[in-house]
């Protein structure tokens, strides 16, 4: 698990997820949305892949960046899978939710979107 990135991206999140580089907004429902006038708007494996590997906003996607988001951070197959692909409410996660996801990873190797969700 590489730490540093996840912290990385905890912290953006945490921000609120602004404008960074190509990156331009959070949201689960999509890996990258590409928009010229803005940027990108991503899901955690796209921003992975903004953040840290070698694609650009307007790259077509192949279909696998969660592979290559998963290398990049360190994951390993049901890590990734559970923490790219949350198991329902994709709409309803926040970057606030999607921080504290990280953060509980990072702290206990477990991802976990139930018990992480934001207050009602």
């Amino acid at each position: 698990m590489n730490i540093e990135r996840l912290i990385e991206i905890a912290e953006w999140l945490e921000a609120g997820a602004p404008h960074k580089g190509n990156v331009h907004g959070f949201s689960m429902e999509s890996f990258e949305r590409y928009d010229p006038k803005c940027g990108t708007v991503c899901c955690i494996a796209g921003a992975a892949n903004q953040f840290f590997g070698a694609r650009l906003a307007n790259d077509p996607c192949t279909g696998r960046e969660d592979l290559s988001a998963a290398d990049l951070l360190g994951l390993d197959g049901e890590d990734r899978y559970v923490l790219f692909f949350p198991p329902e409410g994709w709409s309803q996660i926040t970057p606030a939710h999607a921080a504290r996801v990280i953060r509980k990873l990072i702290a206990t190797g477990e991802v976990d979107w139930k018990s992480t969700k934001d207050p009602a």
